[in-house]
């Protein structure tokens, strides 16, 4: 058991009356697919620097060229399941699951197919890491 695990019990209790910035963070959440999306990824690159941390845009690699997009051409070596395009996001235009079901309190089930949203988006997520861990070991 992490210490996370420990604390997960008490968390709504915790923090469930830290909601101040809730409707600033909701109104960028809500940019996401809009014209100026960029802003939400500039303020959490700007909190990153600010905790001596590195920020990974890994929302783009499930935008085309810089746009939203529900679906994208199939990438080499991944399940191909549409004509040459596979679906990036979940029904609700926020998750990945193209087989999703309706999210109850923010959480949807187990994804009973290929998400090749997941998949770009954990890809992108992991890549400079490895590459930044690899660089270490030489």
């Amino acid at each position: 058991m992490s210490d996370y695990d420990a604390f997960a019990p008490v968390y709504d209790d915790w923090a469930g009356h830290m909601t101040e910035d809730l409707d600033f963070y909701v109104s960028l959440a809500a940019e996401a697919h809009g014209p100026n999306a960029g802003r939400l990824n500039a303020r959490y690159s700007e909190i990153a620097d600010l905790a001596g941390a590195g920020y990974i845009d890994a929302g783009a690699a499930v935008l085309d060229h810089g746009r939203w997009t529900a679906t994208l051409p199939c990438l080499q070596g991944e399940p191909c399941t549409g004509d040459m395009v596979n679906l990036v996001r979940a029904p609700d235009g926020m998750r990945f699951c193209p087989t999703a079901g309706a999210a109850v309190q923010g959480v949807t089930g187990v994804c009973a197919g290929w998400s090749s949203g997941a998949y770009r988006f954990g890809t992108a997520m992991a890549a400079p890491v490895i590459d930044e861990l690899r660089r270490q070991r030489v």
